[in-house]
């Protein structure tokens, strides 16, 4: 990528980050001009890469001819864009960028974290798991009934008979040394 554009010094500012990272899908990236900033968005061709920079350390791997958009809106002369190819070794051997962090235990890896939850069938703790469990093998009665108390008690009750909670409206029982409310009070 290569920009510039005049100052009002009467000078030009020149920015090239050459070769990039990785490729980039021209078609999908875009820029905006305004009054405080030029802002460049550009789309990854291979979306979830980890960049650890903008720029590459290695050259440019393949070179692609494509027209250019001047300030003026008009179409420049065709310039060539260098773009850095999605070199294997630098995908398999690529790791996250380390973020600066206050933890106390150091820095988190949150793609492996977001993969071991994948992986975890029951999602979250083994009461939740129970309820899941409890109400995956309910009868249909017993789903209704465990859904209508707890609606209707604003979740302070929980009860699988159908024959009790389908009689009325069930009450709202808050714990001990609580008082229930309404939103509107």
């Amino acid at each position: 990528i290569s920009i510039s554009f005049p100052l009002q010094t009467s000078s030009t500012y020149d920015l090239s980050l050459e070769p990039l990272w990785a490729l980039v899908d021209a078609s999908k990236s875009t820029y905006s001009i305004l009054s405080t900033k030029i802002e460049i968005i550009l789309k990854k061709a291979s979306p979830g890469q980890k960049w650890a920079s903008l720029e590459s350390t290695g050259p440019a791997a393949q070179l692609a001819i494509e027209p250019s958009v001047g300030i003026g809106g008009g179409k420049s002369e065709e310039k060539t864009n260098e773009k850095a190819s999605v070199d294997e070794t630098k995908t398999k051997t690529a790791t996250a960028p380390a973020y600066p962090t206050s933890s106390r235990t150091g820095p988190k890896d949150w793609d492996k974290f977001a993969s071991d939850m994948k992986d975890d069938d029951e999602g979250g703790d083994e009461v939740n798991a129970f309820f899941k469990k409890l109400y995956a093998g309910a009868s249909d009665d017993t789903k209704r009934a465990m859904m209508k108390s707890y609606q209707e008690s604003n979740g302070t009750a929980l009860s699988t008979n159908w024959a009790e909670v389908g009689s009325g409206p069930v009450k709202v029982h808050p714990p001990d040394g609580m008082v229930a409310k309404k939103w509107d009070e």
